[in-house]
């Protein structure tokens, strides 16, 4: 166990989104014994940066891979180039004029509806007045599944496209998903896939279950993560995360 890897919301996070003093002391102690530590988080940097504060991970994997820190540093970046994402940004409003859609670029958010958390500041937009700048993620939802779905398929050649919990597709550069963002910081640390530990609860959390060395599903995981996981901890509720480790310290 060289390195672990975390996602946060329903998995490290509890409930309200705090960390545990408890689970903050287990991953200290770990870093003490030489351990790597890493979070693994669809959200971008700026609703992460609290957490990073309170753990000091030794990477953040952000946007499910897309952007890369190490050693509190940008590492590196799979972006989706600019006109790549507004060519299908466009085609997918015109094809499905009601799906909500908000675009990552340089942690600013474009959307093109009313965002009600006030915490998540966005920009209103169309999509013809993006800055010209690499995409790190886009998002779609909508009230119709099949809406979400259909824009899946369109997605599926040119991104990675995850669709999670609440009918939320995530998409991203097809170079960019959670467990290429951890191979890439294990890499850097010089640690191989197969020495790290990787925890999680959502479908963006499966290939990192499956090929870390030792994948971990909570237990209040979906059952794909399950399914694909080694071993089933604790709920996010129950520090499940801190208290496996803890057992194997």
């Amino acid at each position: 166990m060289k390195m672990i890897v975390t996602d946060l919301d329903r998995t490290l996070l509890r409930h309200d989104k705090t960390i545990s003093q408890y689970s903050i002391d287990v991953f200290r102690r770990l870093q003490q014994q030489g351990v790597k530590i890493a979070i693994a988080t669809a959200r971008p940097k700026r609703f992460t940066d609290q957490y990073i504060q309170a753990i000091n991970p030794d990477a953040a994997v952000l946007h499910n891979g897309a952007v890369i820190y190490a050693n509190g540093k940008h590492h590196r970046s799979f972006s989706i180039p600019n006109a790549g994402a507004v060519d299908t940004l466009q085609t997918i409003v015109k094809q499905h004029p009601e799906m909500r859609i908000s675009v990552e670029i340089e942690e600013t958010s474009y959307a093109n509806f009313q965002i009600s958390d006030p915490d998540w500041a966005s920009t209103h937009t169309d999509f013809t007045d993006l800055p010209k700048k690499p995409v790190d993620k886009m998002l779609f939802s909508a009230d119709d599944i099949a809406s979400v779905k259909a824009t899946q398929s369109v997605l599926s050649e040119n991104f990675n496209a995850v669709l999670g919990e609440g009918w939320l597709l995530m998409a991203m550069s097809k170079h960019a998903c959670k467990y290429l963002g951890v191979k890439e910081v294990a890499s850097h640390f010089g640690i191989l896939p197969a020495d790290v530990v990787a925890f999680g609860d959502d479908t963006n959390d499966i290939e990192m279950l499956k090929n870390c060395g030792v994948g971990v599903a909570v237990d209040n995981a979906v059952d794909e993560a399950k399914a694909a996981a080694k071993f089933i901890c604790g709920s996010y509720e129950d520090d499940g995360v801190a208290r496996w480790l803890e057992a194997k310290m």
